[in-house]
């Protein structure tokens, strides 16, 4: 047996991407659907609180990404629900949590999450 060819290819890291001028950003859609449960009830997934299950997930891929992002700010919408800051009565299948719709972002992980409690 003759080895003909041998290629090496590499795979790149997350930092290659970063080191070659990539830039990172994350966008956050809230599903507001009635499948998610009262926010009242303890076993919803919006549960009224400091840490229901949606300020969780939130805050643990928010607090990997937010580091790398160049600005901090993060496009977030809702669907399935209704914003009524918005003056919705029907609804929304996208809207923006920031209730502005020509500037859908939030400054920071924190601010997500204080706009949508």
């Amino acid at each position: 047996m003759v080895l003909q060819q041998f290629e090496v290819r590499v795979k790149p890291h997350f930092t290659d991407y970063l080191r070659a001028g990539w830039q990172i950003s994350l966008t956050v859609a809230i599903d507001y659907t009635a499948s998610n449960g009262e926010p009242s009830q303890p076993n919803s997934l919006h549960a009224l609180g400091p840490n229901n299950q949606y300020i969780n997930a939130i805050g643990m891929v928010g607090g990997i990404i937010e580091p790398y992002d160049h600005d901090k700010m993060f496009p977030v919408f809702g669907f399935g629900g209704m914003h009524r800051g918005m003056g919705m009565s029907s609804v929304s299948h996208c809207f923006p949590i920031s209730g502005n719709p020509s500037n859908p972002e939030i400054a920071g992980i924190g601010g997500i999450v204080q706009a949508y409690q």
